[in-house]
């Protein structure tokens, strides 16, 4: 085993084990429900090796796997550092993280983050990341399949959240985090099957008004590309980061952050928004690729990213 293996495995743990110091960057779910089988087949586990569980994520394609930039490395200092992507592996198929018959698992060729993703000190921005598979996932009906989208239109996105968020739309987000709460912020009893939980959008401006109390200090919230939800029976907080939140069934956002994890009461999780998402560069040119035609010629999943490796060989 390399030095380079070894040093990769102790930041890719070291991060996870005190990222809650200074806010709760990994989410679990206290409370909530166990997911029923099938309930949820776009979910995966993204692990180190020995089924330890880090982040969840969401198949986006066959062969990309949306998670959140928190996922995929960290900042030492003003540089963002990747996890070696040859430690990580993507559980897919069952509402059981560890090994099956029922599940796929799934080598990372290579992770993407968004170009734009940056740690304010106070929470995370444009908190997106693509983790390109060795291969594609197989297509098993019932076990697994892409996220379903609202609309191949942005603006038609934007409105299907307002909608949500007007109406008090009731959502889920799932995760395979923490299950209690010891006290001190310290966590225990990861689960090994998904739960879900209800969550409820509110208003940017609520949002910003409950983290400005005591005993948050997270006032700063960049109000592009984030959602604020409070759970209800359980909260998302330290294992759900990169999971999906979903309003209708559809992708609404991602798990990213919060300050506490339910030890406050209703205090919002924040999670990047699925519009956010759609800009991704590559991914994305106003409307979502997954395949389309330009002219005579279909675009497939593929080629989009045989040009996102180009792009991030060029670009970091």
């Amino acid at each position: 085993m390399s030095i380079t293996y070894i040093f990769s495995y102790l930041l890719l743990y070291n991060v996870i084990a005190f990222s809650r110091s200074k806010y709760h960057s990994f989410g679990k779910i206290v409370g909530g429900r166990f997911a029923k089988k099938y309930e949820f087949p776009f979910v995966v586990s993204i692990q180190l090796p020995e089924e330890n569980h880090i982040c969840g994520g969401i198949v986006f394609s066959l062969i990309i796997v949306v998670s959140s930039c928190h996922c995929a490395g960290t900042f030492i200092g003003k540089t963002f550092t990747y996890f070696d992507s040859r430690i990580i592996v993507i559980v897919a198929g069952s509402v059981d993280r560890t090994p099956s018959e029922d599940n796929q698992t799934r080598k990372v060729r290579q992770v993407i983050r968004h170009p734009r993703c940056s740690d304010s000190g106070q929470g995370w921005e444009y908190d997106y990341s693509l983790f390109i598979l060795n291969r594609a996932l197989a297509t098993t009906p019932g076990y697994i399949r892409t996220i379903p989208l609202y609309s191949s239109d942005i603006a038609k996105i934007g409105d299907f959240l307002l909608s949500v968020e007007k109406h008090g739309t009731p959502c889920q987000a799932v995760g395979w985090g923490y299950q209690n709460v010891s006290g001190n912020g310290i966590y225990v009893n990861k689960s090994t099957l998904l739960k879900a939980i209800k969550v409820r959008l509110i208003a940017k401006r609520e949002c910003k008004a409950i983290l400005c109390t005591d005993p948050s200090k997270y006032c700063i919230l960049d109000k592009r590309n984030l959602l604020c939800g409070i759970g209800h029976g359980g909260d998302t907080c330290s294992g759900d980061s990169g999971g999906p939140l979903i309003c209708q069934g559809y992708l609404a956002g991602i798990t990213s952050w919060g300050p506490e994890c339910g030890e406050y009461g209703k205090t919002p999780t924040i999670y990047a928004s699925v519009d956010g998402l759609m800009q991704f560069p590559f991914l994305t040119s106003g409307t979502i690729v997954r395949s389309f035609r330009f002219g005579n010629f279909l675009i497939t999943h593929a080629f989009i990213v045989y040009i996102l490796i180009l792009y991030n060989k060029y670009n970091y």
